[in-house]
């Protein structure tokens, strides 16, 4: 063990995918399970409604393809999400889906949504979600653990049956779907170097503080270093022809220069051809490169430490590998930010014209990338955001609920400004807000932020509603209580309001205003006529 600058090196000459960095990854979401999406790992951008519809449209009318191709009676696709993590994506595009289905009239095609991830703490979270519960009891969705680097079968938790190739699996009779948001960027990759005509692989130096160490490997990801040597390829790096015949392309047609091969993203693709019998559609959202000019970087690629880490996904790889094995892709145009690309495995996209057609529209005219833009814009300049401006965003990403709690102290606020057609326009908005609301370690309460704007308008009854919904996930906590109490009062309902005065102050002993109002309640006073924001609390 050597010592750089006062940091230790712990672990040398190894290549990138297989260093230590991806065990101490894989401890990590093995540990934290659906805590890991609490402000830890970043997944918002992938894992939103806006996202969800688009890929829910290109889903089913790659199931309507098929279905006016064959007969799918008494059969039923498989929808897979590899990495669903906290489950919320998958809630959103299972209920689009269904959605799409019943408007569309094709509810004679039969599927199941599949959540499946390598630690089995996020299967135990999403097999005891209030939300998914409806959606077992109708057969809709599935569970399985899934390794995307290694598995080539995959066992359904809840209908027993087991999906691919080996012992007991039997291969799916329809084509699957493949759903892998913010999955690439996390599995292996290797990094390599061209200078000369010559291709070299990047060996990592893993170096971090001395107290950052037990039994010679890190206890932080975020306090680990990384340099690297470089060591001349001669001959077949992988062993395995279709990931050399690459490396070659790369070395031939690239300048001097670094780029990364998603190595495990190749293996991911290998193995969904065997447990798909070489049939699927695969969707994936995620950090990118999409053309060879992208791919090649002056420098080694960095890595993004947030929890976890992640690395820039080669897309072109991952295209160029689909289509030599005889399949098809498409993806979204060049801009900032995720990039999206849909890949078919053992078809073309000629042969689907409905499948085309939606994969056109979401990537090139409904992107969630450039709306995602936008948010960000407004996000960052929250408090000079006009209350329409606010309706407009909400309107385009399917009211989402994450962009509320952004905007919500702000929306109250300039309540008094709005005109009466965007009041009515967040009204007829908040149902379907609600209906998004996905509970999960760290969540924001969106419940109790809807309830304060109907308490705003003084339609009280509404309000009720939403505190309700919020104790149902978030408890009673004092401000939800108290201002409970408030509503009950103001409809005349003094035994209630008493009754959540009493448990506010249950929770917070030192809530002055809630004893106030007990003392003015005590004395049997008409209800009082209500300003406003007045005595309101948000918490």
């Amino acid at each position: 063990m050597s010592v750089i600058n006062s940091s230790v090196v712990f672990e040398e000459n190894k290549p990138f995918s297989e260093c230590a960095l991806w065990n101490l990854q894989r401890e990590f979401f093995l540990s934290e399970g659906v805590d890991a999406w609490n402000r830890q790992v970043p997944f918002y951008v992938t894992s939103n409604p806006a996202v969800a519809n688009n890929h829910a449209s290109i889903l089913l009318r790659f199931m309507q393809d098929w279905h006016c191709k064959t007969d799918t009676q008494q059969r039923s696709f498989y929808i897979l999400e590899l990495g669903a993590g906290s489950g919320r994506f998958g809630f959103y595009a299972l209920k689009r889906l269904l959605a799409l289905q019943k408007r569309l009239g094709l509810e004679a095609i039969n599927f199941v949504y599949v959540l499946t991830d390598f630690t089995q703490n996020n299967i135990n979270y999403w097999r005891q979600h209030p939300a998914w519960q409806p959606f077992i009891k109708r057969g809709l969705v599935d569970f399985a653990r899934y390794d995307a680097e290694h598995d080539i079968h995959i066992t359904l938790l809840e209908s027993g049956t087991v999906l691919g190739a080996g012992e007991n699996a039997m291969p799916p009779e329809l084509p699957c779907m493949v759903v892998a948001n913010y999955v690439f960027d996390s599995l292996r990759h290797d990094i390599f170097r061209v200078q000369s005509g010559e291709l070299y692989a990047a060996m990592t130096v893993l170096s971090t503080d001395e107290a950052n160490l037990q039994a010679q490997t890190a206890l932080q990801l975020n306090q680990v270093d990384i340099d690297y040597c470089y060591q001349k390829i001669n001959g077949a790096y992988y062993g395995i022809e279709p990931f050399d015949t690459l490396l070659q392309t790369y070395r031939d047609q690239l300048d001097n220069g670094h780029f990364i091969l998603p190595i495990g993203g190749l293996r991911c693709l290998q193995n969904l051809d065997v447990l798909c019998n070489n049939r699927y559609l695969l969707l994936a959202a995620d950090k990118g490169d999409l053309e060879l000019p992208q791919v090649v970087k002056s420098s080694a690629p960095g890595i993004s430490l947030h929890g976890s880490f992640s690395v820039q996904v080669n897309f072109h790889a991952l295209t160029h590998y689909t289509r030599r094995n005889g399949g098809d892709s498409l993806q979204s145009p060049l801009q900032p930010g995720i990039a999206t690309v849909a890949l078919l495995s053992g078809m073309h996209f000629a042969d689907l014209p409905e499948t085309r057609q939606a994969v056109d529209y979401c990537l090139h005219y409904s992107s969630p990338t450039a709306l995602f833009n936008v948010y960000a814009y407004i996000r960052d300049t929250i408090e000079h955001c006009p209350p329409d401006t606010f309706v407009a965003l909400m309107m385009m990403a399917d009211w989402d609920p994450h962009i509320f709690n952004q905007y919500v102290d702000t929306l109250l606020d300039k309540l008094p400004e709005c005109s009466a057609v965007t009041i009515q326009a967040v009204i007829t908005g908040m149902p379907i807000m609600a209906d998004h609301f996905y509970y999960m370690p760290g969540t924001i309460d969106t419940l109790s932020g809807i309830a304060l704007f109907f308490q705003e308008l003084q339609d009280y009854e509404q309000a009720l509603l939403y505190y309700r919904k919020s104790l149902a996930h978030y408890g009673g906590a004092d401000h939800i209580h108290y201002n409970m109490g408030l509503c009950y009062h103001y409809l005349g309902d003094n035994e209630q309001a008493t009754e959540q005065f009493e448990q506010a102050l249950r929770s917070n002993p030192t809530l002055d205003c809630a004893q106030q109002w007990l003392h003015t309640l005590s004395e049997k006073s008409p209800p009082l006529k209500y300003s406003n924001g007045e005595n309101i609390l948000c918490g």
